[in-house]
């Protein structure tokens, strides 16, 4: 197993892990329902990520297709997904712009583009995980544009920072797995995105936190 990769790894579930028990001292602290979740998404990312280093640390090779790590990370994106939902008031909830639809549009069409290529994973696996990172994109872009509409600045920094993690992971990171096939011995293209993932990791706690404490929240938030 390459050093770099493994650094790349070990890094990404430091800030998860953190961020993780950041979000269960604010929960504790402040009782918001979002903070709960968002402790339980960050906590199922490093969880995917300690299974994925001890098996490349003891076999020397990333896990076949599926693992436990992959339940993992399909939770975390549910987690992300309900915190969306909690943020959102019923009206919010009852509104849907057109635009908003381009987000899962563009998820849907890399998802395709994942069942052709990733002929070895598990069908059922890229399902449950493409319909996951689909409804975290529909319901982020259309926070995002709500926060915008009605001047929610941290609201809209809040899910433009989730739209970059699925536009870094499940984007970028695959395109550059076409263009960097198994290159991980050197710096490349694959470990700068990686890298971005992890930076939009650490930034949801503290986006959350300026939300919670700067705007007024729904009922569900609390």
């Amino acid at each position: 197993m390459p050093p770099l990769e493994l650094l790349d790894n070990f890094l990404q579930l430091l800030v998860a892990a953190t961020g993780s028990l950041w979000s269960l001292w604010l929960f504790r602290k402040n009782k918001q329902t979002v903070f709960a979740f968002l402790c339980s998404g960050l906590m199922c990312w490093a969880l995917g990520l300690v299974f994925w280093l001890l098996y490349a640390f003891l076999r020397g090779y990333s896990p076949l297709e599926p693992s436990p790590a992959n339940f993992a990370w399909i939770g975390s994106l549910l987690c992300l997904t309900s915190i969306g939902q909690a943020l959102a008031g019923p009206e919010e909830k009852r509104w849907y712009p057109p635009l908003a639809f381009l987000a899962p549009l563009i998820t849907i069409i890399f998802a395709i583009a994942w069942f052709v290529e990733m002929e070895y994973a598990s069908p059922w696996v890229n399902t449950f995980w493409c319909l996951a990172f689909l409804s975290l994109a529909w319901v982020s872009f259309r926070g995002f544009l709500y926060a915008l509409q009605h001047k929610q600045r941290y609201r809209a920094i809040y899910h433009a920072i989730v739209l970059a993690m699925v536009f870094f992971n499940e984007m970028m990171l695959h395109i550059s797995l076409f263009i960097w096939p198994e290159e991980y011995l050197r710096f490349n293209g694959y470990y700068l995105f990686d890298m971005l993932v992890t930076l939009t990791l650490g930034l949801m706690t503290p986006a959350l936190l300026y939300v919670v404490t700067k705007e007024p929240q729904p009922a569900s938030a609390v």
